[in-house]
C-alpha cells in the first residue's frame, strides 16, 4: 500500500480500534471528512468493519439542504447507510452558537450510535484542528488538566470516539482528495470571522506565523501531545485518590487527610477533573484559593463557583449545589459568601 495517509489510518485501526468495529462516521462533506470517508472505503479491502454515515445540516446556508441531498446520494452509491439531521438555527440563538451546534451534533450522533448498537464514532479532526484547539484553550485560561484539547481516543455521550487524522495536516488531505478527484462541500462559514474558529484560522494563525517566521501548528501539536502525556501520567498518579472521593444523594465528599504529602499539581489535577465531571466550572483563581485553604487547613471556609459551594473542613471537602451562580472566589467563613455574580 503506497498511499501514506491510508496506511496511517490502517495502522491506527489495527492499534486502537476493536476487532470488527461497527463505525459511525461524522460526515460534513468537507475536505477532512470526505478524505476520511474515501480512506474508509479503501480500507474495507483489508479490514472488516461495518460503516454508517451521519450528516448534520446546520441550516445556516440556503444551499445546505441541496448539498445534504447530494451527500446522501454520494454515500449511498457505495451501499453505505446514511442518516441526515437538520438543525433549526432559530432554536440555537445567537450566543455560543459554535458550542451549541457541537453539542447538537454529538446528541444526534449518540442517538444513531445507540439505536444501531454501534461501538465507534469516527471524527475527522486533523492536526490543524488540534493546534487551534490547544491555542484556544491556552488563551481561554483552561486548566492544566484540559489543555491538551483533542485526543485520538476519548469517550463522549456514552460513545467511544476516535480521531485517526490528528497527526495529518490539512494540506495533506487536500492533496489526497485532489489525487482521487473528490469534490468537497465548501462551507463559507468556515471562513466567516464572526465565528471564533474561523477568526483563528483566517486571521490569528497567519499573523502569528508572519511574526514568528515559522509554521506554528506543528509546534502547538507537539505541545498538545506532550501535555496529553503529562495528563495521562497525572491520571495514573492520582488514580488512588478515588478511594477518598464519595458521592451521596445531595453532595460530594473528598477526604484529603491522607494526602498531606502529595504534590500540589496532583491535587489540582484530580480536583479539576472531578469538578468538571459533576458538571461545574471552576476558574483557575478559584481552584487556587481552594488549594490554599486545604494546605492551610482553614476549616469552615468556603468558596463558591458556578452554582456550587465547597466547604473546607479539617479532614475533608464538602461539595454541594447552591441556588446562586457565583464564580469569583475569596477566603470566606461559613456565613460569608463571595459576592461577585455573573
Amino acid at each position: 500500500m503506497r498511499e501514506v495517509v491510508v496506511q496511517h489510518v490502517k495502522n491506527f485501526f489495527e492499534k486502537k480500534l476493536p476487532i470488527h468495529p461497527k463505525i459511525l462516521l461524522g460526515f460534513s462533506g468537507g475536505v477532512d471528512s470526505l478524505a476520511l470517508f474515501h480512506i474508509l472505503i479503501t480500507l474495507q479491502k483489508w479490514i472488516p468493519f461495518e460503516l454508517h454515515v451521519a450528516h448534520i445540516d446546520h441550516g445556516w446556508r440556503k444551499e445546505s439542504a441541496t448539498q445534504a441531498t447530494y451527500l446522501e446520494k454520494f454515500v449511498k452509491s457505495f451501499g453505505i447507510s446514511f442518516y441526515l439531521h437538520t438543525l433549526d438555527p432559530d432554536q440555537m440563538g445567537i450566543s455560543n452558537i459554535e458550542d451549541k451546534c457541537r453539542l447538537a451534533r454529538l446528541q444526534y450522533f449518540s442517538k444513531i450510535y445507540q439505536k444501531h448498537n454501534l461501538n465507534v464514532l469516527l471524527l475527522a479532526h486533523q492536526a490543524d484542528d488540534r493546534a487551534e484547539t490547544f491555542l484556544k484553550r491556552v488563551l481561554e485560561g483552561g486548566g492544566l488538566a484540559f489543555l491538551h484539547g483533542l485526543k485520538p481516543h476519548t469517550r463522549l455521550h456514552d460513545m467511544e470516539v476516535y480521531r485517526p487524522l490528528l497527526t495529518i495536516y490539512k494540506k495533506d488531505l487536500y492533496e489526497y482528495i485532489r489525487r482521487y478527484k473528490l469534490y468537497p462541500i465548501e462551507d463559507e462559514t468556515n471562513f466567516d470571522t464572526k465565528y471564533l474558529r474561523a477568526k483563528m484560522r483566517v486571521e490569528m494563525f497567519p499573523l502569528l506565523e508572519k511574526q514568528f517566521g515559522k509554521k506554528i501548528s506543528s509546534n502547538l501539536c507537539k505541545l498538545s501531545e506532550q501535555h496529553l502525556e503529562l495528563s495521562d501520567y497525572l491520571d495514573r498518579k492520582t488514580d488512588g485518590f478515588e478511594q477518598w472521593w464519595h458521592e451521596t444523594k445531595n453532595e460530594y465528599l473528598f477526604d484529603y487527610k491522607n494526602l498531606e504529602s502529595v504534590e500540589k499539581i496532583e491535587l489540582r489535577h484530580f480536583l479539576s477533573k472531578k469538578i468538571k465531571g459533576f458538571g461545574a466550572t471552576i476558574s483557575s483563581s478559584c481552584l487556587e484559593t481552594l488549594l490554599t485553604l486545604i494546605k492551610e487547613r482553614n476549616t469552615s471556609k468556603r468558596v463558591m463557583f458556578s452554582g456550587w459551594e465547597v466547604v473546607v473542613q479539617k479532614t475533608h471537602l464538602q461539595f454541594r449545589k447552591t441556588n446562586t451562580s457565583l464564580y469569583q472566589c475569596r477566603h470566606s467563613n461559613s456565613k460569608d459568601y463571595s459576592s461577585s455574580k455573573t
